[in-house]
């Protein structure tokens, strides 16, 4: 099954990955929470299928640990786990403005410079 979302078409298991994944992030769903896959596709509108994939691919991200028979928990997050994240995010931003550099025009350069010496 997939989904119209903003034009783009998104399979049922993403939309549950992306907001799941939201809800941990922004604490929502804090470490310790215990992810109920009935309840969770209720109140995303899908059905538990999504939500189990969802819930197997953030397990593999370490973002969720499934206990056996019992369901799916929050992890927790420690200081590793965030300067990990820094790390991942500082390497991709790098990346990012290498290829931006790379491609943009004179004036787009400019641009960047007088942002940067705010």
């Amino acid at each position: 099954m997939t989904f119209d979302v903003d034009g783009v078409e998104l399979r049922a298991s993403e939309i549950a990955y992306n907001e799941l994944l939201e809800r941990i992030v922004d604490l929502r769903l804090p470490p310790g929470s215990v992810i109920n896959e009935k309840a969770m596709g209720m109140s995303l509108g899908l059905g538990r299928m999504p939500v189990r994939e969802a819930i197997a691919r953030l397990a593999t991200g370490r973002f969720l640990t499934v206990l056996p028979r019992r369901g799916a928990v929050v992890s927790p997050i420690g200081l590793a786990d965030v300067l990990d994240m820094f790390e991942a995010r500082e390497a991709i931003e790098c990346g990012v403005v290498y290829i931006v550099a790379e491609r943009a025009t004179t004036d787009e350069l400019a641009t960047l410079r007088d942002l940067v010496a705010r």
